[in-house]
């Protein structure tokens, strides 16, 4: 984001139609074939537009991707119904939006391209901490044992839901997200 006024309106409705045509052809055509001149032909902007806006490809690709991304799920209430918000959120993420047909292709783009594994790493911190603050709670709460490492366990109850979506193209549902709470927390209680 070069010098440009970030509260003109015109600019505003430019970036807002380059991001618009960044999630369109990330979803449609992955990472791998998501460009720069693709995203400024599908917005229908030049290319010195499209970089005045962004500086790089990754800049464009994050941006885009915190749009496509599900949103940390953030529910008031005690430690269990912020337990659960957050994992249904994630399984249904998984299996609704355009998280659920991208996340495959930025997992493969990290594993070869370091701006992309640095990208996903802070992404994915920062969409752990309600499940890890959660847990923290029911922690403190009294309703998990104290001893509890909740990274471990933040692990433990999100990996599932992206096993069944990535390795068996069986997304959780909402019941089997329960079940899979149960049977996860059941022992530590």
């Amino acid at each position: 984001s070069l010098d440009m006024d970030i509260d003109d309106p015109r600019a505003q409705r430019s970036r807002a139609a380059i991001l618009d045509a960044a999630v369109r052809v990330l979803v449609a055509s992955g990472i791998s074939g998501a460009t720069m001149d693709a995203v400024a032909v599908d917005a229908g902007v030049s290319r010195s537009t499209l970089y005045r806006h962004f500086s790089d490809f990754g800049e464009l690709l994050f941006a885009a991707l915190d749009r496509i991304a599900p949103a940390p799920v953030q529910v008031a209430g005690g430690a269990e119904d912020r337990i659960q918000a957050a994992a249904s959120g994630l399984a249904r993420a998984l299996r609704e939006g355009p998280w659920g047909r991208m996340v495959g292709s930025i997992l493969e783009r990290a594993e070869r391209d370091p701006e992309v594994r640095r990208y996903h790493v802070e992404f994915t911190e920062a969409r752990r901490r309600p499940m890890v603050e959660a847990l923290r709670s029911a922690v403190e709460e009294g309703l998990l044992r104290p001893e509890v490492d909740v990274e471990s366990l933040t692990t433990a109850i999100v990996a599932p839901l992206y096993y069944r979506h990535l390795v068996l193209h069986d997304p959780m549902d909402d019941a089997e997200v329960r079940t899979h709470l149960s049977a996860t927390l059941a022992p530590l209680r």
